[in-house]
């Protein structure tokens, strides 16, 4: 019936605009739909049940069907959050790339000791999964917390779903990691979906706050609210101890047994040979120095690596220099500043540290004591080795917006000799060998380790505090060269390897803002424009805008408004804002630079021409298709004049008019115009594939059926050809053409004219093929209404005729 062929087209047109909203999106959109062998069952066919339950059956074993149906269960039992809301009404934006999620790190091979506490911490974290444990490890810097955490984790990792490693040095480290593995786990888009999470499951898991050392820093809220799971905390604050669940779950770490001291430094001292210690006078050389040490583990540690390092120093050698050196170090203990003085077995650690500087000088390398000054400001994990390589390399070419204070002037000179050198060749793009040779230096004495998961470096704290107190100049220009360091490593190119190192770059960028502000020192807009690019690439738009108008200001004020680096820096600022959703103040920042570079620059300048792309997409993206129309026609004549019509720029101006057309439903010439790009296109291109792909998208809204299917056809055997036929777009284009024929085929017939005698489509339901017949049951269509009208005529008599003779009888 009419009706319920209207239904049907009704009920595919919204099965099209859902398939179009979420179409960037995966595992959330799912359609089922029995279309094949059911058309000609009416609603009261109900001896044709059997056939019905047939033709559905054969449907569900489908293996496309049956996947979708088994995501589709999967999804509705999960309820995971998978959209935004608001994303909620409109088109669902892609899925973001995946958070990195940082692993617990493993602990030391030479982990020695504490079995007393490894046991203690299991039972108390790892006993009871339907009661939350709070465990708070809490002592001396340098003492073994997190070895003691990670080791605990080492043995008991299997009764945990879930183990969430945290830096919990600030809260927005903490924050950062929550809100990264809520987006990994499609929980949600706040740190606090991954508490609420955590307060909800079933699942057995495991939190660690690691490093919890501030004592402003209030970390109760991010401890899950719940009866389940297990809390791991290290600190240095005893007053963290108030945390633990039950009361009794909090375990000081002092120092180490006096007999698993020795054996540590002993397996340490021989850890680079194949010797073993098996003479008395050995271990009672390292019990003496142990003793000395105060057995802190951190110094243990060090002492070892240091006399490994040295063949031929012996412990009762290292001993012996220890004990000379310690009074003039105790002594320059009490010249440091106050916020420089941990506690009396910081002194025993500061000798230790400051016995390694002594070696350095002695062999002639300050190579790692430079080193160590760089990596004093920045943060005290996820440092890179692609952060001083790329900083060698964009340092040659790096030409800063404002001109270069006196300090960043120094600083550029000095990283430019100790990055790359002075006499270095033309094509070396920086000392690698001196790099990995001072970067070993530091790891052979373990005052930074490796941290093999991460492919990163990480150093203690306190080795930082130490390294501070030892730089020969001021605290200034050594956070300048730091600063200059991180600047330079970030540059715009746009490709996942450089944004995997970005995104590992916020945390020093952090530091380093913290830092200069305790110092009282301000950055350079120069830098702040470079650390605006991190947060623009962690999607963290407040931060990226206070730093944006920073660097604003003070190009307006040295530059002045109508500079190129002023004016780039207001587009900037407005992309910023696009992102943010004050589309409003971007479209009048956008229009404002479009009308100061047409004055200054020209029409067919560059720069010109990036600001009308910016304001046509802008347009188009708020459906204001007519301005966005007029401002793609106007680029795409300047780009066939100044760049020729077959150039990839002009090419990709023409797409998204092309696209423009489409949204305001202007069909024909986007078709049109998708088949001239692909005339243009050169054969070999990857964006044809995606060109026959949208040709047949407009094909298709054109109900163009055939036409569309042959296009998506010749774009499947493309992907073939190029990826094969297992690679997943490979697969992806055959599931397109799939889709697209249940569409075309579940559409049932346009109701439109006959296309050889102008006939309503009830006329051409009967003759499809034959236009003579069709002729001819027209002609019987017409002759039968219009004599039906002369029969009715014919009749009136009949009806009226006998009524009136009656009233002239009566009147006679």
């Amino acid at each position: 019936s009419i009706a319920m062929r209207d239904m049907a087209i009704d009920s595919q047109r919204v099965a099209e605009e859902m398939t179009w909203r979420f179409q960037d999106t995966s595992r959330v959109y799912f359609r089922f739909n029995v279309d094949q062998g059911i058309q000609d069952i009416e609603a009261n066919d109900w001896e044709k049940l059997d056939n019905v339950n047939a033709h559905a059956q054969a449907y569900m074993k489908r293996f496309e069907v049956s996947r979708s149906m088994e995501w589709a269960v999967q999804a509705a039992h999960d309820r995971k959050a998978a959209l935004a809301v608001q994303y909620i009404d409109g088109r669902a934006h892609r899925t973001m790339e995946p958070p990195i999620i940082k692993r617990c790190p493993i602990p030391t091979p030479y982990y020695t000791g504490r079995a007393k506490e490894i046991e203690d911490i299991s039972a108390c974290i790892a006993s009871d999964p339907d009661q939350q444990q709070v465990c708070v490890i809490y002592g001396l810097g340098g003492s073994g917390k997190s070895q003691l955490a990670f080791k605990v984790i080492e043995k008991n990792h299997r009764r945990w779903d879930h183990i969430l490693y945290v830096d919990a040095a600030s809260s927005e480290m903490i924050e950062s990691t929550l809100r990264d593995f809520a987006r990994s786990k499609q929980l949600g888009a706040t740190y606090e979906s991954t508490l609420y999470w955590m307060q909800g499951t079933s699942d057995n898991w495991l939190l660690i706050l690691d490093g919890a050392d501030d004592p402003d820093l209030d970390i109760r809220p991010y401890i899950p609210s719940c009866y389940r799971g297990s809390v791991l905390i290290t600190t240095r604050l005893p007053n963290r101890a108030r945390l633990a669940r039950p009361p009794d779950s909090a375990y000081q770490i002092r120092t180490m047994d006096p007999k698993e001291a020795s054996k540590l430094l002993l397996r340490v001292a021989h850890s680079g040979t194949s010797s073993e210690y098996e003479t008395d006078t050995e271990e009672e050389d390292a019990a003496a120095l142990v003793l000395d040490f105060g057995y802190l583990a951190l110094a243990i540690v060090q002492a070892g690596a240091y006399i490994a390092h040295s063949s031929s120093i012996t412990i009762s050698d290292y001993h012996k220099q220890f004990q000379e050196k310690r009074r003039a170090m105790l002594e320059m203990y009490q010249t440091l500043p106050k916020a420089s003085k941990f506690d009396d077995y910081n002194a025993t650690v500061y000798t230790t540290w400051e016995m390694c500087r002594e070696l350095w000088r002695r062999h002639g390398k300050p190579a790692a004591q430079e080193l160590l000054w760089l990596i004093a400001f920045l943060h005290h994990s996820g440092i890179t080795r692609a952060m001083f390589q790329r900083a060698a390399i964009n340092l040659r070419d790096y030409t800063p917006a404002l001109r270069q204070t006196e300090k960043e002037q120094e600083a550029h000179a000095y990283l430019h000799r100790y990055l790359i050198g002075s006499g270095g060749s033309a094509g070396k793009q920086w000392a690698e060998s001196s790099f990995i040779e001072a970067i070993s230096e530091l790891a052979g004495y373990s005052l930074i380790e490796f941290d093999r998961r991460n492919m990163a470096y990480s150093v203690h704290i306190l080795v930082q505090d130490w390294a501070r107190t030892i730089i020969p100049h001021d605290c200034n220009t050594a956070l300048e060269r730091t600063t200059s360091l991180l600047a330079v490593s970030i540059d715009t190119k746009d490709d996942p390897e450089y944004r995997h190192h970005v995104i590992g770059l916020e945390l020093h960028v952090k530091k380093i803002l913290l830092d200069s502000e305790k110092l009282l020192q301000e950055v350079s807009a120069n830098h702040l424009a470079c650390f605006a690019n991190v947060f623009k690439a962690m999607r963290r738009w407040k931060d990226e805008e206070s730093l944006r108008l920073k660097v604003r200001d003070a190009r307006l004020e040295e530059l002045g408004p109508e500079d190129p680096a002023t004016l780039q820096c207001m587009v900037d600022l407005a992309h910023n804002y696009k992102n943010q959703g004050k589309i409003d103040i971007a479209e009048g920042m956008y229009t404002e630079v479009l009308e100061i570079r047409k004055r200054t620059r020209g029409e067919e300048h560059d720069d010109t021409l990036a600001s009308k792309k910016h304001l046509a997409s802008l347009y188009q993206a708020r459906d204001r298709f007519g301005e966005a129309e007029t401002l793609w026609v106007e680029i795409i004549n300047v780009c066939k004049v100044m760049k020729g019509g077959y150039s990839l720029e002009t090419l990709n101006c023409l797409g998204n008019l092309a696209d423009v057309y489409c949204g305001s439903k202007k069909l024909m010439e986007a078709e049109n115009l998708r088949q001239d790009i692909l005339d243009r296109l050169p054969h070999d291109h990857p964006e044809r594939i995606v060109c026959i792909q949208k040709l047949a998208k407009v094909l298709e809204l054109q109900r163009k059926w055939d036409a569309a299917e042959a296009q998506l056809i010749r774009s499947t055997e493309a992907l073939n050809i190029l990826w094969g036929e297992s690679h997943s777009n490979a697969i992806l284009g055959r599931q397109k053409l799939y889709e697209f024929r249940l569409r075309k085929f579940s559409v049932p017939p346009n109701r439109t004219q006959c296309a050889s005698c102008k006939l309503p489509a009830e006329v051409i339901r009967l003759c499809p093929y034959s236009k003579y017949l069709c002729g001819l049951l027209a002609g019987g269509f017409w002759s039968l209404l219009l004599s039906l009208a002369v029969l009715a005529i014919a009749c009136l008599p009949s009806f009226f005729g006998p009524s009136k003779n009656l009233g002239k009888l009566e009147e006679l």
